[in-house]
């Protein structure tokens, strides 16, 4: 797309996004999220009625007198999307799966930002394509949505077990972490237990129809995948295996401690969000 065509498709996403959270069950987002996050303030000497678990075990060594640990409450949040553009999230019999990415993290964007937290951005396929470092405010949610939208990626392959491992890497704060992804790959489930046990995490599972169940008018279909280029055929109408494929990915998450949704490419995904955020 051209720069003034990204512009306007930016804008317009904009204007989407904020009707969307206006629409949000109310305090979703904060209810979810807010004052579940913890930070360490200071240590002071045990006292009767202190919690055991909360002794630090090092400066009580070091002094030979008791201390506890001292938390107060984050006063913001980091917010982190991790976004998967490898090839086939371009891919989309009603709309394209980015377009549908984009969207979603504009809303997730406006939303931090009107509770004034951070966010974060991280494009990958096989590779981290692009990194945005946390941020708040209006400027840090229109970069995102033009980032979702149009930035091109080197590759068409998809990591996402090594995308997980590089968030584990690379944070040691907590973070909640929304990521969008058709979750077309394997070997990442591992790394997504990792991430659920140090962090709060929702996996976005961004659907199209089409691969539930292609159209019952077509005998027979020859697809060609988007990110290894290989040939396979699809009998139509066929619904089962698209489902069993969506509910071993659902069990996945949920048994690795991930919230987990499924957002389709067709009709409004923004109740499925909504019931993601405030449950």
């Amino acid at each position: 797309m051209l720069t003034s065509e990204i512009f306007a498709a930016v804008r317009r996403l904009e204007i989407r996004a904020r009707r969307s959270v206006d629409s949000l069950s109310a305090g979703a987002y904060a209810s979810r999220f807010r004052g579940r996050g913890m930070e360490f303030s200071e240590v002071r000497e045990y006292a009767e009625g202190d919690e055991v678990r909360s002794i630090d075990w090092n400066v009580t060594a070091r002094t030979g007198v008791p201390h506890v640990k001292i938390f107060t409450e984050e006063r913001e949040l980091r917010i982190h999307i991790l976004a998967d553009i490898s090839g086939s999230s371009e891919f989309g019999s009603v709309r394209r799966r980015r377009a549908l990415a984009a969207e979603v993290g504009a809303v997730l964007s406006l939303c931090a930002s009107r509770n004034r937290d951070r966010v974060a951005l991280t494009l990958f396929s096989d590779r981290e394509e692009l990194h945005l470092p946390y941020a708040r405010g209006r400027s840090q949610g229109l970069r995102i949505a033009r980032e979702l939208l149009a930035f091109q990626p080197a590759s068409k392959r998809s990591g996402i077990g090594r995308a997980l491992s590089e968030l584990m890497r690379a944070e040691r704060r907590r973070e909640i972490v929304f990521l969008l992804s058709d979750m077309m790959d394997e070997g990442w489930q591992a790394s997504l237990r990792s991430v659920a046990a140090k962090h709060e995490i929702t996996v976005l599972h961004l659907l199209d129809p089409f691969e539930m169940a292609p159209p019952a008018n077509l005998p027979r279909l020859t697809v060609r995948d988007a990110e290894t280029g290989a040939f396979a055929e699809l009998q139509s109408g066929v619904t089962q295996p698209g489902q069993n494929w969506t509910d071993a990915t659902r069990d996945a998450c949920q048994q690795a401690g991930a919230q987990y949704a499924r957002l389709s490419t067709q009709g409004d995904w923004l109740p499925e969000l909504s019931r993601c955020l405030g449950s």
